[in-house]
């Protein structure tokens, strides 16, 4: 029990490692009970009265099978370390938990069921591919692929799969509106939002009139007093040429 506390101690993003144990915990419930976890869990398309469905979906992917749960879970580890770095334990909760609401809320405008862990997953991984895009995947171990060009199948990903399960396409593009406002988010273009919560952001803020009136100030103190220690300088030495002629 030491060494488990101990090695989950060292991860670099703990809640990633505990929203991982949440989903494979939440599929081998609905595997062993598939007519009790799908109806208290999964959202079908109405937000009443099953309310905080909009927030448990993701735990119950009953549809897919174990190796793509592996798959995304692997997947999550490696992006999601990513997202708590940027934002910290607790704001890295509160993205994954909108992020959750941001993908079942627009399916209630058509009555469609969320599918599972797939969209809020594929929001982190705007994220991810929209602050990280020129680091390279190699999938099979040997194809390189760029982090945007993953941003981009992830979405025609999210968006095929509810297109088809809903057969029209902006079922789909209702589906894309969390991967949309994420990356929206991730690029700082959010009045008064950056990347972050407003922590680690990669975007200096915006200085202030008063900010750069103290800065200009110390600047030219700080020039006036080298220029005065020049002339002193120059003076010192004026003086002892003075005495040695």
């Amino acid at each position: 029990m030491q060494a488990a506390l101990s090695w989950f101690r060292r991860q670099s993003g703990p809640s990633t490692v505990i929203l991982v144990g949440i989903f494979i915990v939440g599929n081998l419930l609905a595997w062993m009970l598939p007519t009790v976890i799908p109806k208290a869990l999964a959202f079908d398309g109405n937000l009443f009265p099953k309310v905080w469905t909009v927030l448990t979906y993701p735990y119950f992917s009953g549809f897919i099978g174990p190796i793509n749960l592996l798959f995304l879970c692997l997947w999550l580890l490696f992006i999601g370390r990513r997202i708590e770095r940027d934002h910290g334990q607790k704001n890295y909760w509160i993205i994954w938990l909108i992020c959750t609401a941001v993908c079942a809320l627009p399916l209630l405008f058509v009555k469609m069921p969320a599918f599972g862990d797939m969209a809020p997953i594929a929001c982190l991984t705007v994220m991810w591919a929209t602050r990280y895009p020129n680091e390279i995947v190699r999938l099979f171990m040997c194809i390189p692929v760029p982090a945007k060009l993953i941003g981009w199948i992830t979405v025609a990903g999210v968006f095929f799969s509810y297109a088809v399960q809903g057969s029209l396409w902006y079922v789909g593009l209702l589906a894309c509106v969390g991967c949309a406002l994420s990356y929206v988010y991730a690029s700082n273009r959010i009045p008064r939002l950056s990347y972050g919560l407003g922590y680690g952001s990669y975007v200096k803020p915006k200085k202030t009139k008063g900010q750069k009136q103290r800065e200009d100030q110390y600047f030219s103190d700080v020039y006036l007093r080298e220029k005065e220690r020049e002339e002193k300088e120059r003076l010192r030495k004026l003086f002892e040429g003075s005495l040695e002629d």
